[in-house]
């Protein structure tokens, strides 16, 4: 469990076998390539056109998804609206299919050929989408009209109660004919000339007014409509205005029954999801291959590669490369001082989960720095169990994180996480039974079998009494050994680095301190040592010796008794921090106790509610539901918390006393990839490799 060793690999091989050389390190999966130094008669080229050409695919494709995403949401609404009004009309022989379209990467390991394959069908498959993206115009332009007609029946609607035909809307020789709207609450602030008639037509917030004057009043009578925010009917047509409606809702159906056909021809591409997949991982993978010869160097007839290889995969990447082109020359160097080498973990399988998705958040360490992995595991388990306390709850994350990757089978990484929370579960079961914490269960429920008095009598630690004060104590004594192990590996750093002196002064004194305190504190609780006094004393004794070691570390270096005395207090007075860090120890009991007392609440609820309804079946029935549903939302609610504070805890506390995570992880060429997970030799092994 450490950073893997890596050595700087070059190569040197003929341009027309570039495309062999590439396919090979996609296949490979070993080497991360870098920009090549230039050298004498050599060049940089530029690789606009080939990249354009590919992302222009490539942004073929994320339209395909994204359209057919979205469509398929469209049609899936449409069909669960179309099943509820049919079951409503009890028309019980419809159903409701349901789209499904999956853009998560796919569940199999692939061979690099397998995703080379479909370019053989790529004219069918872009043919296909360049279809789909007039589909997509064509129903932009149909939904357009749809929301152009359904604005203009909104305004028809105002005078459908019009009971005469726009057309017939007409002025005489001497009688003007006025119809429009007018806001109902104005209405009453309208007052016409003599000689004018009015009828009006409430229809809402707006009514229909008909005026008929003579011509020689409009002047007038205008001024009027004007300050009553008259609308004139702009509307001309030979029909009365219900049968515009009528009109409009026959248009707007032809559009929307068109929009359905054409909706279900190209939701038939779906069928293809999964070549789209394919052929996109290939062009990511073909335009990383353009990229790289952006950045290496050229001569007329070689290209010339460099990158950093991890030391044990050193013979099969060259040997595999020879394989392929005799003629490559291959050159394996150590790294220098001063280059950018990128950081491999390698870890067991205990160890990997945590660093795939805890440490890889916060950051990849330096080349040359310490692994923290190992100990994040370790604390991580041991924090997350503490926290959540309950062998019930244990259980069931165990059982149903194992079962997921039973029936799921995730290659490569893609279940990690679940990996993760299932070791965290057994943390959980240890800790419940040193507890005694079985879904909040109280000692009365417990005891009433023999099976459970076992259980029972394997409690160590009460958290709802006298116990709570040990499980506090517990939690900040491991808070302080985690600190401690951070203080160390700090200091091993510092050491490996050549600063001696500044490691064991400013970074192990923690150590001596903790530990003189720990005796200390030891001392005072164990009242059956022979001589206690003695004990108390090497206590004190050897915490000052480290408060020594802390003053002088602020003080060493410094050429000046003021800077001296400055460096030493800064370091007591950062003593502060120390103890703060210690006390967000506290958040493990806090979030133990939780756990516990929720339980213990809602296991109590469903007896009083079983009591209140009188007992019996139905008592029982009720206050399974409501234990089922409390439990549920406690392990859930008190999971979230578990994850983000012990989180926390590696982040702030434990990452905060040794470890940046300003390192460049190992990236290799041909392992971004959307969807698909490739065969490489990087970490895979025979029984987890699946061809297809």
């Amino acid at each position: 469990m450490a950073i893997s060793r890596m050595n700087k690999i070059s190569l040197i091989f003929h341009r027309n076998e570039k495309g062999k050389i590439f396919k090979k390190l996609t296949q490979l999966g070993t080497v991360e390539l870098v920009q090549s130094k230039s050298y004498n008669e050599t060049i940089k080229t530029n690789q606009t056109e080939l990249k354009s050409k590919i992302e222009e695919k490539i942004q073929k494709l994320e339209f395909a998804f994204s359209f057919l995403k979205s469509l398929s949401k469209d049609i899936n609404l449409e069909n669960a609206n179309a099943y509820k009004k049919l079951k409503k009309e009890k028309k019980n022989n419809s159903k409701n299919l349901e789209i499904k379209i999956d853009l998560g990467k796919i569940n199999r390991v692939f061979d690099y050929e397998y995703l080379e394959s479909y370019v053989d069908s790529e004219y069918e498959l872009f043919s296909e989408i360049s279809n789909l993206e007039e589909i997509s115009l064509k129903l932009v332009e149909l939904k357009n009209q749809k929301g152009r007609l359904e604005l203009e029946r909104t305004a028809i609607k105002k005078y459908e109660a019009l009971d005469i035909k726009f057309s017939e809307i007409k002025n005489t020789n001497h009688v003007k004919i006025s119809v429009g709207l007018v806001e109902t609450d104005n209405l009453k602030n309208l007052v016409l000339p003599q000689n004018v008639f009015l009828t009006t037509k409430i229809i809402d917030k707006q009514s229909i007014v008909v005026i008929l004057s003579l011509i020689r009043d409009m002047d007038e009578l205008n001024k009027k409509l004007i300050q009553v925010g008259f609308q004139s009917c702009p509307y001309n047509d030979d029909v009365l205005p219900a049968e515009k409606i009528n009109k409009i809702n026959e248009e707007i159906f032809e559009i929307e029954e068109e929009i359905k056909r054409i909706k279900k021809e190209a939701i038939n591409a779906v069928e293809n999801i999964s070549a789209y997949k394919f052929l996109y991982d290939f062009y990511t993978l073909e335009l990383a291959k353009q990229e790289a010869i952006e950045e290496s160097s050229l001569t007329k007839h070689t290209i010339i590669l460099e990158g950093w290889v991890p030391r044990d995969k050193v013979e099969i990447t060259k040997n595999e490369l020879s394989n392929v082109s005799t003629s490559t020359l291959i050159f394996i160097e150590e790294p220098k001082e001063g280059e950018i080498v990128p950081s491999y973990f390698i870890n067991n399988k205990i160890v990997e989960p945590f660093s795939k998705n805890i440490t890889a958040m916060y950051g990849a360490p330096e080349y040359n720095g310490i692994d923290p992995n190992p100990f994040v595991a370790f604390f991580y388990i041991l924090f997350f169990g503490f926290m959540l306390g309950d062998v019930g709850y244990g259980a069931i994350l165990t059982l149903g994180c194992a079962l997921f990757l039973l029936i799921k089978k995730p290659v490569k990484d893609s279940g990690s996480f679940i990996k993760m929370f299932m070791l965290c579960g057994f943390s959980c079961i240890i800790w419940g039974v040193i507890f005694g914490s079985y879904f909040g269960l109280e000692e009365s429920a417990m005891t009433t079998t023999a099976f459970g008095k076992m259980l029972w009598s394997m409690k160590k630690l009460d958290s709802l009494g006298v116990g709570s004060i040990v499980i506090f104590a517990l939690a900040l004594v491991m808070g302080i050994i985690q600190i401690a192990v951070g203080f160390v590996l700090n200091g091993v750093q510092k050491i490996k680095d050549g600063k001696v002196i500044d490691g064991i002064l400013n970074d192990f004194s923690w150590v001596v301190i903790f530990l003189g305190g720990g005796i200390f504190a030891l001392s005072i609780v164990v009242k059956s040592f022979n001589n206690l006094q003695t004990v108390k004393t090497v206590g004190i004794v050897v915490a000052l010796i480290g408060l020594i070691m802390l003053l002088a570390g602020g003080a060493v270096g410094k050429k000046k008794i003021l800077s001296m005395f400055t460096g030493a207090f800064s370091n007591l007075y950062g003593s502060v921090n120390v103890i703060s860090d210690v006390l967000s120890y506290s958040r493990l009991f806090g979030l133990s106790l939780t756990t516990g007392v929720i339980a213990l609440v809602f296991n109590r609820i469903g007896l009083i509610v079983k009591n209140m309804v009188g007992g019996g079946v139905f008592g029982f029935m009720i206050a399974i539901i409501i234990w089922v549903v409390g439990h549920a939302f406690n392990m859930g609610i008190n999971l979230l918390s578990v994850y983000v504070h012990n989180s926390r805890l590696q982040y702030v506390e434990f990452f905060g006393k040794f470890y940046s995570g300003e390192g460049h992880a190992f990236a290799p060429f041909g392992h971004k990839t959307r969807f698909t997970y490739l065969d490489e030799k990087l970490t895979m092994t025979k029984k987890s490799r699946v061809k297809v």
